[in-house]
């Protein structure tokens, strides 16, 4: 899970908007996230970060 977090806080910081902005923060989306759901991979990240936001 700290890896997750991480690469969350990454995604954000390399995309300017929260993951998910446009989807309710709700339980449903909790279950996806769960279920293996990320935010697609912005492109042109170094391949390091994309592998890392996979995890």
């Amino acid at each position: 899970s700290d890896i997750y977090s991480f690469s969350m806080i990454m995604w954000e910081l390399i995309s300017g908007i929260p993951p998910f902005d446009n989807e309710a923060h709700d339980f449903q989306l909790s279950l996806d996230i769960c279920k293996g759901k990320r935010p697609e991979i912005i492109k042109n990240i170094p391949q390091c970060y994309m592998d890392l936001m996979k995890k």
